[in-house]
């Protein structure tokens, strides 16, 4: 998959939000394409220490959601479902 500059900075300006609204108490995040899809891995404050996921993200729904709320809360439903072992900041 071959990708502009541009695009990658808006798939990871996405997820950068996405992890922000999740409100995860601490993480680091990396964020790769991989043909139709891209891999989140995101290490995360758990309850117990330090949780590493990894996460496939469907590129075409990662590409709209940056101007388009449906694809934006469907993506973060996903992120969030699959980021239940991450401390959140309210706990």
């Amino acid at each position: 998959m071959m990708l502009s500059t541009t695009e990658m900075a808006r798939a990871r300006e996405t997820v950068a939000r996405i992890l922000d609204d999740i409100a995860l108490d601490a993480y680091l995040f990396e964020l790769e394409p991989d043909d139709h899809q891209w891999q989140l891995t995101l290490e995360c404050a758990a309850r117990d220490g330090w949780s590493r996921l990894s996460v496939p993200l469907d590129g075409s729904i990662l590409a709209q959601a940056s101007e388009d709320d449906a694809a934006y809360q469907r993506l973060l439903a996903q992120c969030d479902a699959a980021l239940g072992d991450c401390k959140r900041s309210e706990d």
